[in-house]
Formats: C-alpha cells, sequence, structure tokens
C-alpha cells in the first residue's frame, strides 16, 4: 500500500530552549487547528512527499500515517528540524 503525504514544517533548531520549543508547538498547534478549518497557512514551509510506501516515509510519521484515512490530520510531530503537521491526501 502506498501513502501520499503532505508535510507541514515549524523549524525549530534541536538545540532550542525549552522557551523556544515550547512557543513553536503553540505555533503548530495554532497552525493544525486553522487548517482543520480550512484556512490557509501559507507562511508555513510545506512538502508533498509524493507517492510511498509506510516503510519509505521518515520513521517518525510511519506510526501516524498507518492509522490516517484520506483528508486526516496529524501534529504537532517532533523531529530534529522542528515541528511537522501532517495531512495524508
Amino acid at each position: 500500500m502506498q501513502y501520499r503525504v503532505q508535510d507541514f514544517l515549524i523549524p525549530l533548531d534541536e538545540s532550542a530552549s525549552p522557551a523556544e520549543k515550547s512557543a513553536a508547538k503553540a505555533q503548530a498547534e495554532a497552525a493544525l487547528k486553522a487548517m482543520r478549518q480550512n484556512q490557509s497557512q501559507a507562511t508555513l514551509l510545506s512538502a508533498d512527499l509524493g507517492w510511498r510506501k509506510l516503510e519509505q516515509l521518515p520513521a517518525f510519521l510511519r506510526p501516524y500515517v498507518a492509522k490516517m484515512n484520506p483528508g486526516d490530520w496529524a501534529g504537532p510531530l517532533w523531529a530534529e528540524n522542528g515541528y511537522h503537521l501532517i495531512r495524508l491526501l
């Protein structure tokens, strides 16, 4: 089975302070809420990861994608480059 995932990133350095991480997570949560209500978040970095088998996706996304249906959102998900919001297309 293949999945098509859109990934939105709130970039944050791994060495960010707890306060910076907290602020970025709050930004990610607000963005996710807006996107679930079909409001554009054009300022976020986004990428269509294309059609991939589950094992071809980044490891931190796999447990979420495996449980999602098309149109579903998940996040914020922490990774070494920041918080991710994902949508299964």
